[in-house]
């Protein structure tokens, strides 16, 4: 990926190879040779794919037509990108460069084209760093976007929808198998009802300890579990707090049941070592200087004054802050 328009054209080539098939349906007349080579390369050969992308000179042309179809038929087609923050793997620039085309190329055609829509999922973080020198064209693709938060209703409403749907044995267990208010969607499957966060207590306490401990006094498990999962800014993802179910449970395997729950608080605590060593691989991924960070700032106590954070970082600045393949 290259940078400038560069970037530009790699997103522009795959979303035509992505709609030919939609092309050919609606809008054939506009499928021309040059279109149908593209879509025929091998889809990991990036630098052939754009090749062809830049030698094709209708490929506007023809999204417009497939764009007018769908209005034609009074329907939609929708673009998702995912896995954003993986792009480029651990090269940074790649990244960077690779999510401000995306961002620069449906900035140019979000209102040009009506029934072609782009859903994006970006980290907030990525969305700010990345979209600030996009100018004053880019606040009307922005102004569409929608902020995502998991609050402790949505999480604890994912953990029992997926203990609900993993067997009829678990359902009863759970005491949900006879509720009436248990939906059941065709493509979803079983929903719980979990209307506030204090409704999926009394689940989590049949399924596990209900404190952390011999008392009240360590806290109640329903509130550790989510509260221990947060980040600096208080923010809980369901991967982590999914993943502190998961391995609790996998430190009960074998064991015998404590009273009539299946998970013991001791269980919660060994997993949430393992879910932070998750979290800490998924950041060295994306920040490979982490490592270095750490080895430099090592027995130094937080907040620490700015002045001496940066004679810390300059004693070895133009040493190794870690190798991003380790």
């Amino acid at each position: 990926i290259q940078s400038g328009a560069g970037s530009e054209d790699f997103w522009y080539a795959y979303l035509i190879r992505a709609l030919f098939a939609d092309l050919e349906h609606l809008a054939p007349q506009y499928v021309s040779d040059a279109i149908k080579d593209l879509t025929a390369l091998p889809g990991a050969d990036v630098a052939a794919v754009v090749g062809a992308f830049k030698a094709a000179k209708t490929i506007t042309v023809a999204l417009d037509a497939l764009d007018s179809a769908l209005q034609t038929a009074d329907t939609y087609l929708v673009v998702s990108y995912d896995a954003l923050d993986a792009f480029g793997g651990a090269d940074q620039t790649v990244m960077s460069e690779g999510i401000r085309g995306l961002l620069r190329l449906w900035t140019e055609y979000i209102r040009r084209w009506k029934r072609i829509r782009p859903k994006l999922f970006l980290r907030t973080d990525l969305f700010r760093s990345y979209s600030d020198r996009l100018g004053a064209d880019f606040a009307k693709l922005a102004a569409l976007r929608a902020e995502i938060y998991w609050n402790e209703r949505y999480l604890y409403t994912v953990l029992i929808k997926r203990l609900l749907n993993a067997g009829t044995e678990v359902a009863a267990f759970l005491q949900l198998s006879k509720r009436k208010d248990v939906q059941r969607d065709s493509v979803l499957g079983y929903l719980p009802p979990i209307l506030s966060k204090d409704e999926a207590r009394p689940i989590i306490e049949r399924l596990a300890s209900p404190n952390m401990g011999a008392n009240p006094k360590k806290g109640a498990t329903y509130r550790w579990v989510v509260d221990h999962v947060k980040d600096g800014k208080g923010n809980a993802l369901p991967r982590a707090f999914l993943a502190l179910f998961a391995i609790a449970a996998r430190e009960e395997l074998g064991s015998s049941m404590h009273g009539n729950r299946l998970i013991d608080w001791t269980s919660f605590r060994n997993a949430i070592d393992g879910v932070s060593r998750d979290q800490i691989d998924q950041a060295r991924y994306e920040w490979p200087w982490i490592d270095g960070l750490r080895v430099r700032l090592n027995r130094q106590e937080v907040p620490m004054d700015r002045k001496l954070l940066e004679r810390r970082l300059a004693l070895s600045y133009d040493e190794t802050w870690g190798d991003p393949l380790s």
